[in-house]
């Protein structure tokens, strides 16, 4: 199977550390990792619809965050952008950002399904 938003290793490297860990944790937080790209992208697109440049940055600091940990290279690249102060927020960066979202958090929830 190919992933083009997501990098499967890191993530996979996390489910192994999950199953054997005795941490569980993480494999509750790896498991609610959909719901939390979804969470924080709809306050980020809250922001940008708001032009809220202050919290964009905020919130892309903690997506970026994320996404890096997850292995979400393109999520991960996309927020760093909109943590410029010169970061284009109108309609065509928040479309993108809820592709880009969508995408990942579909990607993440097949890993979890294998």
């Amino acid at each position: 199977m190919t992933y083009e938003y997501i990098d499967p290793a890191p993530f996979e490297r996390l489910l192994g550390l999950a199953a054997n860990s005795r941490h569980p944790a993480l494999k509750t937080a790896l498991e609610q990792a959909p719901a939390e790209i979804d969470a924080i992208c709809t306050q980020v697109l809250a922001a940008m619809a708001d032009s809220r440049r202050d919290s964009v940055q905020a919130l892309a600091h903690k997506m970026k965050g994320m996404a890096a940990t997850l292995g979400a290279h393109q999520l991960k690249e996309l927020a760093a952008a909109l943590m410029s102060p010169d970061a284009a927020v109108g309609a065509c960066a928040q479309a993108e950002l809820r592709e880009i979202c969508d995408k990942t958090r579909d990607e993440i929830t097949r890993l979890l399904k294998q």
